[in-house]
C-alpha cells in the first residue's frame, strides 16, 4: 500500500468517523470494495439497486474525496474502478 492509498484511507476515516484496520485495507481493490467497507463500518446495507448508488450519501461523500482530494475525474469513479490501477493512486 502506497502513500496515496494510506492518505486516502485516513481521509475516509476522518470523513466517516470510522477506523479501517490494515487487514481490512488489504482487502480493498476497487472503489466498490471501499464503499462496501464504509457501509459495513457504518452499519448500513448496500442497496441491491445499482441506480440508488449515485443518490447514496456515503457514495457522494466518497466520490467527493476522490475528486477534491486526489483530482480524479468524476467520470472515472465507479464501483469497478481499481484504486491503484485505474485511478492511479499508489
Amino acid at each position: 500500500m502506497g502513500l496515496d492509498t494510506v492518505e486516502l484511507l485516513m481521509d475516509i476515516e476522518r470523513e466517516f468517523g470510522i477506523e479501517i484496520s490494515d487487514a481490512e485495507a488489504a482487502t480493498v481493490r476497487t472503489v466498490g470494495d471501499l464503499h462496501e467497507l464504509i457501509l459495513q463500518k457504518l452499519g448500513d446495507e448496500p442497496s441491491p439497486n445499482p441506480a440508488a448508488l449515485r443518490t447514496s450519501d456515503s457514495w457522494r461523500r466518497l466520490h467527493r474525496i476522490f475528486v477534491e482530494g486526489y483530482a480524479i475525474l468524476p467520470e472515472a469513479i465507479c464501483r469497478d474502478a481499481r484504486i491503484t490501477h485505474d485511478l492511479g493512486l499508489d
